[in-house]
């Protein structure tokens, strides 16, 4: 299908007809430019429109097809092969047209998902690292939240006394691991210490304690608006050589330092 041949077909017939391209634009329910491209050879007419375009120039769709009059003086085979021309363009622009419509379709929907993942998800998870505030007392760990889970893991507890390391190093029977926001606990853990690993700093310094939302209270003050600045590490336990159960107790102000949150769309 020659575009360029058929264009200027259609602007001859407009011209006979003493109409304007805003006026046949008009006629068709187009645009003046949407016209002058078709009778530049740029695009073709809506296939949807051939009809209309046919009765409005008082030629056939065949002849704009083929891009001009049909007479006895033009072999049929000539005809029928641009004709067939013409229909494969429009059959090929109709494929076109549905795939780009699918494509579109699938894209919409892939951007809508994407969409309502980052809106259900936005925000709503958050790493952040356990460090002490106190400089006789080192404390790491790290506080994992989100919606589903959460976790918190402590470790490398160590108490900087000067006992620590000599036989006048507290040795303990049990110990219970607390971590305490006002009244509310978070994180606990208790244990009975056997004999062979029983000095209070060598147990928590070579242990990690986990705990996830298993071990938490309904009234998980994760999910609240809280100062988590505020959260202390309690450590009670019983002297080895004490009948009183987690008699003794430090108590150790904890920083808590935000490593990560998707509260942003872009990084």
């Amino acid at each position: 299908m020659d575009l360029k041949k058929v264009g200027k077909f259609i602007a001859d017939n407009r011209k006979k007809k003493g109409y304007t391209q805003e006026k046949l634009g008009e006629l068709l329910g187009i645009s003046s430019n949407a016209l002058s491209k078709w009778e530049r050879g740029i695009n073709a007419p809506d296939i949807s429109l051939l009809s209309l375009l046919s009765e409005t120039l008082d030629v056939t769709v065949d002849e704009i097809l083929l891009g001009e009059k049909i007479d006895k003086s033009i072999e049929k085979k000539y005809i029928s092969d641009n004709i067939l021309s013409g229909i494969k363009y429009y059959n090929e622009k109709t494929k076109n047209k549905y795939f780009k419509i699918l494509l579109y379709s699938i894209l919409v929907f892939i951007v809508s998902i994407l969409l309502l993942f980052l809106f259900e998800n936005y925000n709503k998870f958050k790493i952040y690292r356990i460090e002490s505030k106190d400089k006789n007392y080192s404390v790491n760990g790290y506080i994992i939240y989100n919606q589903e889970r959460n976790i918190v893991v402590v470790n490398n507890i160590d108490i900087r006394e000067k006992v620590i390391g000599t036989d006048e190093e507290t040795r303990v029977k049990n110990i219970y691991l607390l971590l305490k926001y006002e009244d509310k606990i978070i994180f606990s853990y208790k244990e009975d210490i056997d004999e062979e690993n029983n000095k209070l700093n060598n147990y928590l310094i070579n242990n990690t304690f986990l705990a996830d939302n298993e071990m938490y209270p309904k009234d998980n003050v994760l999910c609240k608006n809280i100062d988590l600045n505020k959260l202390k590490l309690i450590i009670m336990y019983t002297p080895i050589d004490n009948e009183n159960k987690y008699d003794e107790k430090i108590e150790i102000p904890l920083k808590i330092v935000k490593l990560y949150s998707n509260d942003k769309i872009f990084y």
